[in-house]
């Protein structure tokens, strides 16, 4: 962490004004980036829009939100793909597809970890520095999600 100082990324709605009307995220993104081995904390929505983030160096902070649109556009065409080849079949007959509960990607300079909530379209995003932390955070995620659900718009499955 560069003096103790964490980056704060704006808020934003769609169409890329301020969005103040996000207080619940702040504490969350602070319990996440406390977890050990977390280098960003990010709530986003399912466009790839980053709605607020934290991290521990700008640098970092710019690197996963360029990560992080391009990993939910490959996300969405994946979901495609998976309910275009669903075999079973679901409540009313539609066919059903795998929903993942999280993603996990393994970069250079650590992983990223990728868990949608439940009942919107927000996706939650924490960066770690090593792969050995990934256990610890996902531990992390679950307790910190169940408690915040209200604050974020639904819980997550991790």
């Amino acid at each position: 962490m560069s003096g103790g100082s964490l980056v704060d990324a704006e808020r934003a709605d769609r169409g890329g004004r301020p969005d103040p009307a996000q207080p619940g995220f702040d504490a969350v993104l602070d319990e996440l980036l406390a977890v050990r081995g977390a280098t960003v904390a990010a709530v986003a929505d399912g466009g790839g829009v980053v709605l607020a983030s934290r991290a521990a160096d700008e640098a970092t902070l710019r690197r996963t939100t360029d990560v992080v649109t391009s990993a939910l556009a490959a996300a969405t065409a994946l979901t495609g793909l998976l309910e275009d080849g669903a075999g079973g079949a679901g409540a009313g007959g539609q066919a059903t597809a795998p929903v993942p509960k999280q993603v996990m990607l393994n970069l250079d300079d650590g992983a990223l970890l990728l868990v949608p909530l439940t009942t919107s379209d927000h996706v939650i995003v924490l960066g770690l520095a090593s792969e050995a932390d990934i256990g610890r955070a996902r531990f992390a995620l679950k307790s910190i999600l169940a408690g915040s659900a209200g604050r974020l718009g639904g819980g997550g499955r991790v």
